[in-house]
């Protein structure tokens, strides 16, 4: 038997995930909802910038086809025509030495392509959601260590690693040594079925529209949101803030998970959360970067000197967003070992260290420094907080699961809320 609906929730963070959360909570008559986040902004990781009026992500912004919560809710808002498909763009590796490589210059053999596909596709079809990984499915192996097991020749499965590796973390995700499988392999069969990065779309007003979108409604609907709010300790019933006491009926936790209050909340995440640490620019060049390949759309750089600023992954903007107004505008993920070092200064270095023909930057114009770009997470942390959940009225949402995406902050915040209701555990 369900309990009684609370006539109170605090949700704290407004990112993805706590918008969602907050929204689809104050649908409910009689329910009050407060939406906390200690920045002065929503959206969390989803931000966009106006660059000669055009809006450009710095944030998550590719909406993949697979995506079916997050396209269902945009549907629901009436901004699914706002949608638009990226351009055919060359995706492209970079792997030091200045060239560039498409996935078929790796001369992966045809026998270990089809030994990979019949030993990893069937168990990636049954190793859960994105947003629900059966979390014993790779017996907490690692992406590497699953591709040793999958690809018996050493020699092949070091390229797909490196394939791999270099992919990951151009996208801001931690090394394929550390990024767990059962995270992550749910991820396959939906892209072979759907469609990858390049049968995705985005907002052609910025991610953030998505973001906004979820904002008004939420405020049409009476919640009520307090920016600049950063929570300093919970005793069970209240929730004691920068801006003063909030008590509740409930309460959703959609925040960083290395947060000192999720750690309290979450025992095991004191030793087993960690997160990539990115800077994300815009910047404009002199002259077209790799001229003489004109298709390219993306580049992703084989990570290497993990103690060293560098550039992973590159996008050309112009041919993103179809702007000629943004010739020769790119779009960079620098990896960051140190989050506080000087991102103009760093931005430079890695800019000059790319190409010996590269050209000369003539403008910076935005950047973001991520200190938690994507969680690392562990199956014992996401097992904890599956327990936790309805727990002394505490409910989780967001950066505990180890395979973070726009699409899982959209499941896992409707999912909180949907529990919030219910009276009831994950």
């Amino acid at each position: 038997m369900a309990s009684k609906p609370p006539e109170r929730v605090v949700v704290v963070g407004a990112g993805l995930a706590g918008l969602t959360a907050a929204y689809e909570l104050s649908k409910h008559e009689g329910t009050q909802v407060s939406l906390l986040e200690a920045r002065d902004r929503v959206g969390g990781r989803v931000q966009s910038v106006d660059l000669h009026g055009i809006p450009v992500d710095l944030g998550g912004f590719l909406i993949f086809p697979w995506y079916a919560a997050y396209r269902a809710l945009c549907s629901e808002l009436g901004i699914q025509d706002d949608l638009q498909h990226v351009p055919a763009l060359g995706m492209y590796y970079e792997l030091g030495d200045g060239k560039l490589l498409t996935a078929a210059d790796f001369e992966l053999q045809l026998r270990s392509l089809v030994t990979l596909v019949a030993k990893s596709l069937p168990g990636a079809f049954l190793a859960g959601s994105l947003d629900h990984p059966k979390l014993d499915f790779y017996a907490h192996r690692s992406i590497a260590e699953c591709l040793d097991l999958w690809v018996p020749v050493e020699t092949e499965a070091a390229k797909y690693k490196l394939m791999v590796d270099t992919l990951c973390q151009g996208y801001g995700y931690a090394s394929i040594d550390r990024y767990k499988a059962a995270f992550a392999a749910p991820i396959y069969p939906r892209s072979l079925l759907a469609g990858d990065a390049q049968a995705s779309d985005i907002f052609r007003h910025g991610a953030q529209e998505l973001v906004f979108a979820l904002r008004d409604a939420f405020l049409r609907q009476g919640g009520k949101i307090i920016l600049d709010c950063e929570v300093l300790g919970f005793d069970g019933a209240a929730l004691r803030t920068s801006g003063g006491l909030h008590e509740a009926d409930a309460f959703v936790f959609a925040m960083n998970a290395d947060h000192a209050l999720f750690r309290d909340l979450v025992p095991p995440a004191t030793r087993s959360i960690a997160y990539t640490a990115f800077l994300t620019a815009v910047f404009q060049l002199d002259r077209a970067y790799h001229a003489e390949t004109p298709d390219w759309g993306a580049i992703f750089f084989t990570p290497k000197h993990p103690t060293q600023p560098q550039i992973l992954s590159m996008i050309d903007v112009a041919r993103l967003y179809g702007a000629p107004a943004l010739e020769n505008y790119y779009t960079v993920n620098v990896r960051l070992d140190d989050a506080t070092v000087d991102p103009v200064q760093v931005l430079h270095e890695c800019i000059a260290s790319l190409h010996p023909e590269m050209g000369r930057v003539l403008s910076i114009a935005a950047s973001a420094v991520w200190q938690q770009t994507m969680p690392i997470s562990s199956e014992d942390v996401v097992e904890t907080v599956r327990a936790l959940q309805g727990i002394n009225r505490c409910y989780f949402a967001g950066d505990y699961l180890g395979c973070p995406s726009m699409e899982v902050a959209v499941k896992t915040g409707q999912s909180a809320a949907r529990l919030v209701f219910d009276g009831s555990s994950g």
